[in-house]
């Protein structure tokens, strides 16, 4: 779906996104997603377009 957005809007539409976080918060970040927990079976369904 995004890939369709993309072709059909204008270059203009896209705004390159930038994320600036304090080295305590890049280090909180990163250990969130180390272990971030085993995805749903809804979620695993959501994705999967079930």
């Amino acid at each position: 779906m995004f890939m369709e957005a993309r072709r059909t809007l204008p270059d203009e539409a896209f705004v390159p996104a930038r994320i600036v976080l304090e080295n305590k918060a890049f280090d909180q970040l990163v250990k969130s997603m180390e272990k971030a927990p085993k995805p749903t079976r809804a979620l695993v369904e959501l994705m999967r377009g079930k």
